[in-house]
């Protein structure tokens, strides 16, 4: 006879094609989870300069898992990829900010780059007058 419930954790470990399952999960997740975080850096360093990604690292980060959070609630697949996002990306912000410190302190900050003016032409003064 076949009880009409059977508890989910009887369920799993009744068929061992479960766990396998799981563990080729894992691969894809954080192949998305790297995918997911290179597209976010190189969209941000197309929006601001690195120093000032590096200025605000932390809130940068706490925004990204938040969002990817947000953006990805409805399945268990989703939420680890968020959550392993957010964790490459502390890693990778935090290793990038240390280098970047050590960088400075060894040769000095950026140097500034003052773009010239550009030169008015014959017309604005026509106009002016």
């Amino acid at each position: 006879m076949v009880p009409l419930y059977v508890p989910y954790a009887a369920r799993l470990s009744s068929n061992p094609y479960h766990l396998g399952r799981d563990l080729i999960m894992l691969p894809t997740i954080i192949f998305l989870s790297f995918v997911t975080v290179a597209a976010f850096l190189f969209l941000m360093l197309r929006l601001m300069r690195w120093r000032t990604l590096m200025r605000h690292a932390v809130k940068v980060d706490v925004l990204f898992t938040l969002i990817a959070l947000m953006g990805s609630m409805g399945t268990i697949t989703g939420l680890a990829v968020a959550i392993t996002s957010g964790l490459l990306l502390a890693i990778f912000l935090t290793c990038a900010k240390a280098i970047t410190k050590a960088y400075t302190e060894r040769f000095g900050p950026e140097p500034v780059i003052e773009t010239p003016k550009p030169k008015k032409r014959f017309l604005s003064k026509l106009r002016a007058k």
